[in-house]
């Protein structure tokens, strides 16, 4: 739409202030149509941290928040938002936060996980399982929340935190099937020790692949000895449950 002949349209493209590029701002503010330069002047307070500080509603509300997330943020609102606890997550996500501000994803990190851990140690499972999509979770709650009686407490779990048990992550790949491609990514996905599986359970603690029965190694007289050129090793459980995710 920059270069587009209708004024309408490239004034338009004004609105993208954020995604353009400085030469295509500059186009666009020295454009020959006084509509179209107007609109890219207008745009020009989004990176303007003393104008944006200027208009920031005081009280919570939606153009707050527009305006801590996109906006360019001066030091005195951001001290502020620090001094107050307030608003951490937008100055966290805002790529136009001062740089020298280092505290504020510190501290969005902080109460965020604190109320991840309260909804862990809930009553309700609803709140577990809004526990368990946290990947900040200590080992202890990890633990705790793997062995919750609430299967999908279990599953989210598996989906999104590190450190969740390798039969866990098991079990939900049997659980969810459009979940098996992700899983399978996991650095939990089960190794080579891990023979069969079930709904319930799929832990073992026999060797992979498992020692060759003494009997094979006697020649039959039905059959000759195979070459061993010729007999494909044994697939990988990985590949194996790759293989199943498409299949299911």
């Amino acid at each position: 739409m920059l270069d587009h002949p209708s004024p309408v349209l490239r004034a338009q493209a004004a609105s993208l202030w954020l995604w353009l590029t400085p030469g295509q701002r500059d186009a666009l503010l020295a454009d020959p149509e006084p509509s179209v330069s107007e609109t890219a002047r207008d745009r020009l307070r989004i990176l303007d941290p003393a104008a944006m500080e200027a208009e920031l509603p005081e009280h919570a509300c939606h153009s707050r928040n527009l305006l801590l997330v996109n906006y360019a943020v001066s030091h005195a609102v951001a001290g502020q938002c620090l001094a107050e606890r307030r608003d951490l997550w937008s100055l966290a996500r805002n790529p136009h936060t001062p740089g020298d501000i280092g505290a504020v994803g510190e501290m969005f990190i902080e109460p965020g996980t604190s109320w991840y851990e309260a909804c862990a140690a809930s009553a309700d499972p609803r709140l577990r399982r809004v526990a368990a999509t946290c990947p900040l979770l200590s080992a202890e709650l990890v633990h705790r929340l793997a062995e919750d009686p609430d299967a999908d407490v279990r599953h989210l779990l598996s989906f999104n935190h590190p450190l969740a048990p390798p039969a866990l992550v098991l079990d939900a790949f049997i659980a969810a099937p459009r979940q098996r491609p992700y899983l399978l990514t996991l650095p939990a996905c089960p190794a080579p020790a891990w023979t069969t599986c079930s709904t319930t359970t799929a832990r073992t603690s026999a060797p992979w692949p498992p020692p060759t029965p003494a009997w094979t190694s006697r020649p039959s007289i039905c059959s000759p000895t195979p070459n061993p050129a010729s007999v494909k090793p044994r697939q990988p459980i990985r590949a194996f449950l790759s293989t199943c995710s498409r299949l299911c």
